[in-house]
Parts: C-alpha cells; structure tokens; sequence
C-alpha cells in the first residue's frame, strides 16, 4: 500500500467514526454504519458525473459540494428499499435522474419532498443535520493542512463524499427500520 493509499484509509476511519459519533448522540443511527453492497455500488457507477457536478462548487459552497452526496446515499436508500430491481438495473442512471428533476443546486429539496416525500419540519431537521456533517467533514478536511488543487485534496474530497454517502444511507436505511442483527447458521440442518 502506498503512503497516499494508508494515508487515506486512516482519515476515511477517523471521519467515519466521527460521523458515526455525531449521527449516534443525536439518535438518527444506533452506533453502526447500515450499508448493503447494491448500495454502496451505486456510488461507483455515478461518482464521476457526481463529481463534475460538485468539484466547481468546492470553492464557494463547500458544504453543497459534501452535503449532497448524503442526500444522494438518502435516495438511494429509499430507492432501493422501494424497487431495486427497477432502479438497480441502471444505478448509473440514478444520480442523473435526481439531478436533472430540479438541476444540481435544489437536488436536495427533490430529494427531501419527492424521493423521501418527508413533511416540511421533518426535512428541515434532516437538512440541519446534513449541515453539521457536511461542516464535521469539511472541518476535518481543512485540519488535514492539504495543498488545495492536488490529486491528494481530490482524493481526499473523494473519500469524504464517498463516506458522506454511505452515512446518508445507512441514516435512511435506519429510518426505514432496517437493523444488523447477527445471523445464527443453523448448523443442526444438513
């Protein structure tokens, strides 16, 4: 593994858990990133066109830029719960679809009132709360003292949106009562 590579897994480890902390302390996950692989490979197949959306947004709305990708791991969530073989049969298609309902800057409140289809006081507490993450995570980036417009502030922008998504959904997978639980294998059927 390379410097940069170890480097990058020791800070995606220290957000997430800080994450993880400030979602658990406000009751909005029980401790435990929820996460499915149908999930988290939605991330892969949209990530560029994400990027390209939000890497202009860094300097002047950086936590747009951040706060998104929680949005987006919220909807896919949702969508998944909802009918994954529909949408999970062209994940690269899903981010475009959010984005192009209201255009980059308002996929938030589609995301809020037509995905989540939440009422106005529960969507301004979730924004609120996506807020703080995305400010946790940037305060966290700005600590890394990185040069900006590196490859290595890039790949730290990666793995922060990339851990905000995964904490998006695991936050909706959550609210739509989904729970890790220890599978016993029953051992006495052979």
């Amino acid at each position: 593994m390379t410097d940069n590579t170890t480097y990058l897994k020791i800070f995606e480890h220290r957000l997430e858990q800080q994450l993880l902390k400030r979602c658990t302390e406000r009751g909005i996950l029980k401790g435990k990133m929820l996460a499915t692989p149908d999930i988290d490979g939605c991330w892969m197949a949209f990530a560029p066109e994400y990027t390209a959306d939000a890497v202009p947004e860094i300097a002047q709305y950086p936590l747009v830029a951040l706060g998104w990708a929680m949005f987006l791991g919220m909807a896919v969530a949702k969508l998944w719960d909802t009918d994954w073989e529909q949408y999970g049969a062209a994940p690269q298609q899903i981010y475009l679809q959010l984005r192009e309902r209201r255009g980059f800057d308002c996929m938030d409140e589609y995301i809020l009132e037509e995905v989540l289809r939440l009422d106005a006081d529960t969507a301004q507490r979730l924004t609120a709360h996506v807020q703080d993450c995305a400010r946790c995570t940037e305060t966290a980036i700005r600590k890394e003292q990185v040069e900006p417009s590196t490859p290595l502030a890039f790949n730290i922008f990666m793995t922060s949106v990339n851990t905000l998504y995964r904490l998006g959904a695991a936050v909706e997978l959550h609210a739509l009562g989904y729970r890790l639980e220890r599978m016993e294998q029953d051992s006495e059927k052979e």
